[in-house]
C-alpha cells in the first residue's frame, strides 16, 4: 500500500469521526424531579397536627403535612429515610419540594398498608407551605 493510500484512508477515518453527531446534553431536570418524595408514589396527603401541653391544657397545633406512600416490594422506612437524607444533603433546593422548607423536620412511620412521611415545622407559615407543596406531589 502506498503512502498516498494510507494518508487518504487516515483522512477518511478522521473526517468520519469528526462528522459523527455528538450526543445531546441531557435536558435540565424539572423541579419536581429534584424532590426525593416525587420519586415515590404518593396517594394521600393530610394535614399534620401536634399536641402541645400548656400548663394543664392540651392545645392542638397545625404543623405541616403527612404524605402516604403505599407499600411496594423493597420499600422500607430505612430506604425512604435514606432517600430523604440524600435529598437534604444536596444543596439544590427547589420551589416545589416540601422537604426544602426552612426548619422542616421529617419522620417516617409505618402506616399499615404503607408508610407515612410526616413533614413539620414550628412556624405556621412554613407549615402551610409544606402542606401546599405536598399536595402538588399527589399523582
Amino acid at each position: 500500500m502506498s503512502i498516498r493510500n494510507v494518508l487518504s484512508a487516515a483522512a477518511l477515518v478522521a473526517t468520519a469521526a469528526l462528522s459523527s453527531p455528538t450526543p445531546a446534553a441531557p435536558a435540565p431536570e424539572a423541579h419536581a424531579h429534584w424532590c426525593a418524595l416525587a420519586s415515590f408514589q404518593i396517594t394521600q396527603v393530610a394535614s399534620l397536627y401536634a399536641d402541645e401541653h400548656i400548663n394543664q391544657t392540651i392545645v392542638r397545633r397545625f404543623t405541616g403535612a403527612q404524605v402516604f406512600l403505599p407499600a411496594q416490594p423493597g420499600l422500607t422506612p430505612e430506604w425512604i429515610r435514606a432517600s430523604i437524607a440524600r435529598h437534604q444533603s444536596n444543596p439544590r433546593a427547589t420551589y416545589e419540594c416540601p422537604l426544602d422548607i426552612e426548619g422542616a423536620t421529617v419522620t417516617v412511620t409505618s402506616g399499615g398498608t404503607g408508610f407515612w412521611v410526616q413533614i413539620s415545622a414550628k412556624d405556621a407559615d412554613a407549615a402551610k407551605e409544606i402542606l401546599n407543596r405536598a399536595k402538588r406531589l399527589v399523582r
